[in-house]
């Protein structure tokens, strides 16, 4: 940018300031005057780009940082800002090509690996992503956001453990980091190796680093304790749109007795779709709280008189659970996005049920069980879902007419090799019979060939190419659903089960086998099969498993009657709505009536 004009020191100096102050939309007005008149300023227009990125202006930013781009192509930090701004934009495939520019112009540096392989995983290349950081795979040892990223690669495509050891090392160098401890935990969800012991202690250090790094002042709560009085319960969650998480929580948004319950949410996420317009209409109020500091949006909730808040991510991407910390509401919880105990002393209770998480097994929780029975859940399938439709091994029409297909559309995530065993076991026992994998990184022909592989290795051999299917992945969940129609029997995960992935098969009439191990996360889809009736489908072992899977194949009587059964036993018992909200109702009161008690007492003694 030679021979461009610059401003002045004293008026750039003071758009920093106001910029590290936190004082955006001041420091946003400044840089707009300086950006109009000197144009070509690479470190104003960087600046500004950044600024109206946090204030959430991601399209204006996008014009800045072409600008900035046309301005000097040759500047690595334009062209990786503008990569940026391209993934704010969910446009993953333009940033992806502006940070494989920009690391081209340094190909050294760590720092940019780690947003190309962001960039790949949301452009579902999941191949270039390992690639890009596996390059530099013996430098990550001294680089903890690169080896945090390759950790995370690993985990998305089904090497939890892998990703639980290097998080784990990655700990061991920052022992005082909360980010460091809840990588840790949230890779101990999927991974086989760690204990129920394990990951209460890593929840727990995660919780303890939490209170030591952001002490906080807890001031009681003014809400009026009245044990009989309408509750406003608050949910605070990224996932207000077209979401899996929805299918859960807009059966209790539709259904709640408004006469007793006041529900509000607070969506953290500011992207909308009909999914978040449905939400809107159904409940008493909704805001957009993108980007609001921990402490103000803990402070607008204590205002807006939350007698309940609600966690709806746990550990996930976009979760906010920091505000918990700061004990805005006077009772808090956690429900479905959190599997295992949160390990924040903040949260109170962690919604569950006597399946998922039994008698016996209060010690593995920081928080205290709320059990709502028989089911914690209700679920609503997609609007559209179609029908099920006839059996493939038995369709008329079907390719596979007389052969058995078994499938799983979960997460890469959840897969693993004990389970891969598992599955080659039950292959062994149908002989003919197929396995469809599909799951949005399938799109990576890499992450295709490695799934083939590793059934390979668990025991299938050379006959895993063709009995093994790595599908394409579907374009949504809508268009996923009648992919079910050429599946005849799912097979569950483990040990961290299905839930979308169950209510979804059993919605299209596909029987779903599962494992259920020694923690919460492998006992979700024993919940939804008991209460449905259908105890026989859940295994005690995996022996049982590959038993049970080879029974149902062999049965073409019961695999029609379930095909046909499956979808109104579901909606009798996990579909009900109303009945869900009114346990979910008395749930809420019991612990509100609890509070207001100690209230009562507490002011007694004073």
């Amino acid at each position: 940018m030679a021979g461009a004009k610059i401003p002045p020191q004293s008026k750039f100096t003071q758009a920093y300031k106001l910029a590290t102050q936190g004082r955006d939309e001041a420091a946003c007005a400044l840089l707009l005057k300086l950006a109009a008149e000197f144009p070509s300023h690479g470190d104003t227009l960087a600046m500004l780009v950044a600024v109206l990125c946090r204030l959430g202006r991601a399209q204006q930013a996008l014009y800045y940082a072409d600008r900035a781009v046309a301005a000097d192509p040759s500047s690595r930090v334009a062209v990786s800002n503008r990569a940026n701004v391209y993934m704010m934009l969910d446009r993953p495939e333009e940033g992806r090509r502006d940070m494989r520019a920009a690391l081209a112009m340094e190909p050294e540096n760590l720092e940019l690996r780690c947003v190309l392989a962001n960039a790949c995983l949301m452009a579902n290349k999941h191949d270039e992503a390992l690639a890009t950081l596996e390059a530099v795979k013996d430098r990550l040892g001294q680089h903890d956001r690169a080896a945090a990223a390759y950790a995370g690669v690993l985990q998305t495509v089904g090497r939890a453990d892998e990703a639980f050891r290097l998080h784990g090392e990655a700990l061991l160098r920052r022992p005082d980091d909360p980010a460091a401890a809840e990588r840790v935990l949230t890779s101990a969800i999927y991974a086989t190796a760690p204990s129920k012991a394990r990951i209460k202690e890593a929840a727990a250090r995660y919780g303890r680093l939490v209170s030591q790094r952001m002490p906080v002042s807890r001031a009681a709560h003014a809400n009026d304790p009245d044990p009989e009085r309408r509750i406003r319960i608050g949910f605070i969650g990224p996932d207000f749109r077209e979401h899996a998480s929805m299918r859960f929580f807009e059966p209790l948004a539709s259904s709640y007795d408004r006469a007793r319950l006041d529900v509000r949410c607070y969506a953290t996420y500011q992207k909308s779709s009909a999914t978040t317009e449905r939400i809107r209409a159904a409940v008493d109020g909704f805001v957009m709280v993108e980007g609001q500091a921990a402490s103000d949006l803990a402070a607008r909730i204590r205002r807006d008189g939350i007698d309940v808040l609600v966690d709806m991510a746990g550990h996930t991407t976009g979760h906010r659970i920091d505000v918990f910390h700061h004990k805005p509401a006077p009772i808090q919880c956690t429900w479905y996005g959190q599997p295992v105990t949160s390990g924040l002393t903040g949260i109170d209770y962690r919604i569950v049920d006597s399946i998922t998480d039994p008698p016996g097994t209060e010690g593995d929780n920081i928080e205290r069980l709320m059990r709502i029975d028989p089911c914690c859940f209700a679920f609503w399938p997609a609007p559209g879902t179609p029908e099920p439709r006839e059996a493939p091994s038995q369709r008329e029409d079907s390719p596979t007419r007389g052969t058995i297909t078994f499938g799983s559309f979960s997460n890469l995530m959840k897969f693993n090799d004990e389970m891969f065993r598992c599955w080659a076991c039950v292959l062994r026992a149908v002989p003919g019979s197929r396995l469809v994998l599909r799951h949005t990184a399938m799109a990576s022909p890499g992450v295709k060939k490695m799934m083939i592989g590793r059934m390979a290795a668990a025991g299938l051999g050379d006959e895993a190419e063709s009995r093994v299917i790595a599908a394409d992945p579907a374009a949504n969940a809508a268009a996923m659903m009648p992919m079910y129609h050429e599946i005849d029997i799912a097979l569950d995960t483990f040990p961290y089960c299905g839930m979308t992935t169950t209510c979804e098969a059993l919605t299209m009439g596909v029987p779903v086998v599962t494992l259920p191990v020694d923690r919460s996360t492998a006992r979700y889809s024993e919940s939804i099969l008991r209460f449905m009736g259908l105890p026989e489908l859940v295994a005690r072992d995996a022996d049982d498993y590959a038993r049970i899977a080879a029974s149902l194949a062999a049965d073409a009587s019961r695999l029609a009657a379930l095909r046909s059964d499956l979808r109104p036993r579901l909606e009798r018992t996990v579909g009900d709505a109303r009945g869900f909200a009114a346990r979910f109702e008395a749930a809420m009161r019991g612990a509100w009536r609890e509070w207001c008690a100690a209230q009562r007492q507490a002011a007694e003694k004073s």
